[in-house]
C-alpha cells in the first residue's frame, strides 16, 4: 500500500504530516484526525494533546490556521481587523481598543488582529508597546503636531480613540492600552493575537524589530507566548 503524504504550505515554509493513525491523534481538523506534534514546534502549548486539551480554543484556533483545508471549495479565517469596532459608527467600540477586542471575542472570533507601535521612553528611558497605527495624536483628540513618540507610556493610556465617525470618544474602553495590559486578556480568553507591528516612515534604526522583541520578551514574561502571532513582510 502506498505511503500518502499531506503537503502544505505556511509562513513560507513546506510540511509533510504523515496520516498513519496513532493514538495522539487528537487534533480533528479540516477532514483529518492528526497529532499535533506533526503540526507545531515541540515548545509550543498547542504541541501535545495534553495541551490541547488546556487551551482547547486557543489551540482549535490555531489549528485552523495551521492546516489548510485542501478539499474544501474555499478555505477561509476569519480574523477581525483591529478588533469588531465602529458599529454603529459613533457609539460602537474605536479601533484597537479592549472594548473592540472584548466585541470580537463575544462575537465568537478566537482570533484577533492588532496593531502595534513604540511610544515615547519612560523615566528609566525605555519605551514600550501600545496598541495603535496612527502616527498623528490627532487621531485620538491630542494634537496633529505630535506623535505616540513624543509621550511616555503613562501619557499614551490616558488618550482615547476617536469613533468611526470621527468624534472623540468618552467610553473609558476605548482608551489606549499598553500591549502589556492586552496579554492577560488574551490568555483568560485563549485568544491568539495576531500583531501587526506599526512604525512611520521616519522610525529609527531597527523600530519593527523593537516592536517584535517587546512583544515576545512581555509575552514570555506573562506565559502568553502561544497567544501571540507576528505578522510579517516577505523581507
Amino acid at each position: 500500500m502506498k505511503n500518502l503524504a499531506l503537503a502544505y504550505l505556511f509562513a513560507h515554509t513546506l510540511y509533510f504530516l504523515s496520516p498513519t493513525v496513532q493514538a495522539n491523534t487528537c487534533v480533528a481538523i479540516a477532514g483529518q484526525r492528526l497529532d499535533p506534534s506533526n503540526i507545531y514546534d515541540q515548545r509550543h502549548q498547542c504541541a501535545t494533546c495534553q495541551g490541547q486539551a488546556a487551551q482547547p480554543k486557543l489551540c482549535r484556533a490555531i489549528n485552523r490556521v495551521m492546516v489548510p483545508y485542501w478539499s474544501a471549495s474555499a478555505d477561509l479565517v476569519a480574523i477581525p481587523h483591529r478588533g469588531l469596532w465602529g458599529m454603529p459608527m459613533n457609539k460602537g467600540p474605536s479601533e484597537n481598543t479592549l472594548a473592540a477586542f472584548k466585541a470580537a471575542a463575544k462575537a465568537g472570533y478566537q482570533i484577533i488582529e492588532v496593531d502595534a507601535a513604540l511610544t515615547g521612553p519612560d523615566s528609566t528611558g525605555k519605551k514600550k508597546v501600545f496598541l495603535g497605527r496612527y502616527f498623528s495624536m490627532a487621531a485620538v483628540g491630542g494634537s496633529a503636531k505630535k506623535l505616540p513618540s513624543d509621550y511616555t507610556p503613562e501619557d499614551i493610556v490616558q488618550f482615547k480613540m476617536r469613533k468611526r465617525d470621527q468624534t472623540l470618544s468618552t467610553d473609558p474602553g476605548d482608551r489606549l492600552i499598553l500591549f502589556s495590559e492586552l496579554l492577560p486578556w488574551a490568555v483568560e480568553n485563549q485568544v491568539l493575537l495576531m500583531v501587526d507591528p506599526k512604525t512611520p516612515e521616519d522610525s529609527g534604526p531597527n523600530e519593527y524589530e523593537q516592536i517584535v522583541a517587546y512583544v515576545l520578551n512581555e509575552a514570555n514574561a506573562q506565559g502568553a507566548l502561544a497567544n501571540i502571532g507576528i505578522k510579517t513582510t516577505n523581507s
